[in-house]
């Protein structure tokens, strides 16, 4: 069933059945202008997150979930191995942030010995790297929908940890926003009943 809220504006992807995340975002690419935060449709999560988010004055962040284990307790529809996960290293930046961390790759090509949490769908993104990404999309288009990206069989199939890796390879600085828990990603029935109760935000 389709979510109808007043005061939203939506913009349909019409070819949905045979492309993906990163196609369906590119379908509304004329109204990505600005700042913009970047949310997959079937996620909730507490709303305390946003503001704090959006607190941060890093270019390109990521939320990542370091407690992400604990969601899949219990949850037999929806296997640990289609977890995007993340990985990450610990760098110096200078002297007023003496260190962060920067995203190495993301995605469900990564495995669980290397991922240290999960990206849950959700990222804030400047202007100058908003510009970036969407020309490193139009690079690939320009290559074909049909061929292979990142770790997508094609174009066409691609998720948007597919662009974001592509944004990596070429130099990006990606922060991740550590989260622990306080979300849930609702993809199967099983995942519904489950929100009912234990979602209390």
């Amino acid at each position: 069933k389709r979510l109808q809220l007043p005061g939203v504006r939506y913009i349909d992807n019409p070819r949905f059945k045979e492309n993906n995340i990163l196609e369906s975002l590119m379908c509304a690419r004329e109204e990505l202008v600005g700042d913009v935060l970047v949310s997959y449709g079937d996620i909730t999560f507490h709303p305390d997150l946003v503001p704090a988010l959006l607190e941060k004055q890093a270019p390109l962040m990521v939320v990542v979930d370091l407690d992400w284990k604990k969601t899949y307790e219990g949850r037999d529809d929806h296997p640990v191995d289609q977890a995007e996960l993340c990985a990450a290293e610990e760098v110096a930046i200078d002297m007023n942030m003496p260190s962060a961390h920067r995203v190495l790759t993301l995605g469900k090509q990564v495995s669980e010995e290397v991922g240290i949490g999960e990206f849950i769908g959700l990222a804030k993104i400047s202007s100058p790297a908003l510009g970036r990404l969407i020309a490193y999309y139009d690079r690939a288009l320009l290559r074909g929908r049909e061929v292979p990206f990142q770790a997508a069989p094609t174009l066409r199939q691609a998720y948007l940890t597919d662009l974001l890796n592509e944004a990596i390879a070429e130099g990006e600085f990606i922060q991740p926003f550590w989260i622990n828990g306080n979300w849930r990603e609702i993809d199967t029935v099983q995942d519904y009943e489950r929100a009912q109760t234990e979602v209390t935000w």
